[in-house]
Parts: C-alpha cells; structure tokens; sequence
C-alpha cells in the first residue's frame, strides 16, 4: 500500500527519486519494514505491506 504523505516544493525536491527505509507498528506494537519514496516533482510516499498505526523514518540528501 502507498500513502502519499506530503509534498516538498519544486526548491528543495531531489533531482532524482530517492528511496529510503522506513518502519511501521500496529496496535500490538510489533514493527515491520516499510519505505519512503521521494519523486522529483516532491511527492513523498510511504510505503508499507500491512495497516498501521505508528510509522517513522529519516532522511536526508543535498540540495
């Protein structure tokens, strides 16, 4: 499943799609492994294989 979470302005997007871990937990708050996606016109998508409750992750590039 993918989630678009938000949008970055075209000044700080990648100048290529970049893809980066993530994480996930339920209500029992057992985690699994999920990703992020950052596409070059700034759409940020999460991606996870289950619902969830909780979810984080970081990541950093040069502008």
């Amino acid at each position: 499943m993918a989630f678009g979470i938000a949008k970055l302005p075209s000044e700080i997007s990648p100048n290529h799609t970049i893809k980066t871990q993530a994480w996930t937990a339920g209500t029992n708050s057992q985690r699994h492994g999920a990703s992020v996606e950052i596409k070059t016109d700034g759409q940020i998508n999460f991606v996870a294989g289950d619902a969830f409750t909780e979810a984080g992750f970081t990541v950093s590039y040069p502008l």
